[in-house]
Formats: C-alpha cells, structure tokens, sequence
C-alpha cells in the first residue's frame, strides 16, 4: 500500500471518527433533552395533579356551603317576615305618637281654657 493509500484510509477513518463523535454528541444532547423534557412533565403533572386536588377541595367546600345556605333559608324567611312585621309596628308606633301629641295639644288647649 502506498503511503496515499493509507492517508486517505487515515483521513477516512478521521472523518468517520469525527463523524461517530458528532453523532455520539448529538444523542447525548438529545438524550438530556429528553430527560429535562421528563423532568419538566413530571413538575407539571404534579403541579396539575396539586391544582385538582385543589379544586376537588374547593367544589366540596362550595356543595357544604349551598346545604348550609338552603338549610338557613327558612331562618332568612323568618327574618324576611320579622323585618315587615317590625316596619309595620313602626308605622303603627308614627301614628299613636301623632295621636298622642294631638292629644296632649286637645288636652292643654281645654286646660287653658
């Protein structure tokens, strides 16, 4: 073999040995690409996992509050009706002070008389 013969073979192993290395680096890239790429969609799995969790929570608490809300609602009605009944008492309470001081004016327009 001729001394150009085993360069070029020397120069064709180099370029396949650079060519294997560049390779072997672009899958190691990939390889911790990927890795971070499962690393990444666990934290969000368990983020999302953590917000339903969180939400699951919050729709029990919402259910438990609108029983609660119903079973005080006749309680509001009782309110509801104490609050005319108490206008109404007021309006009535106007009227006998109304009639007490025209009364009272009755009865001191007679005394002086």
């Amino acid at each position: 073999m001729s001394t150009h013969s085993r360069q070029g073979i020397q120069s064709i192993e180099d370029l396949f040995k650079g060519l294997g290395e560049i390779a072997q680096r672009e899958v190691s890239i990939n390889e911790d690409d990927l890795k971070l790429l499962g690393n990444v969609n666990n934290l969000l799995l368990k983020k999302y996992s953590d917000m339903s969790e969180r939400s699951d929570s919050l729709q029990e608490a919402m259910i438990t509050m609108l029983k609660e809300y119903q079973e005080l609602q006749p309680y509001f009605a009782q309110i509801d009706s104490l609050e005319i009944s108490l206008s109404q008492l007021e309006g009535v309470v106007d009227q006998l002070d109304a009639y007490s001081a025209a009364l009272e004016q009755r009865v001191i327009s007679q005394v002086v008389s």
